[in-house]
């Protein structure tokens, strides 16, 4: 193998690491993306249950009072 041949190896091997190192990258950030999303979603969902709560907890001391 010559030093032209070698060179355009080592070239397309480089792209082909920086290709997938991209790749990777950009999963991983669409991972944590979802991820966040998730647990964004979670303590929506928990937050709407408290305060279905505090209104559940606001009649029956409203009608407690009467």
């Amino acid at each position: 193998m010559d030093k032209a041949q070698l060179l355009a190896r080592l070239t397309d091997k480089t792209e082909e690491w920086h290709a997938r190192s991209t790749s990777a990258a950009a999963a991983r950030l669409a991972m944590r993306t979802a991820t966040d999303a998730s647990a964004r979603a979670d303590k929506a969902e928990w937050l709407a249950w408290q305060a279905v709560l505090a209104a559940r907890r606001a009649v029956e001391d409203a009608s407690n009072a009467q």
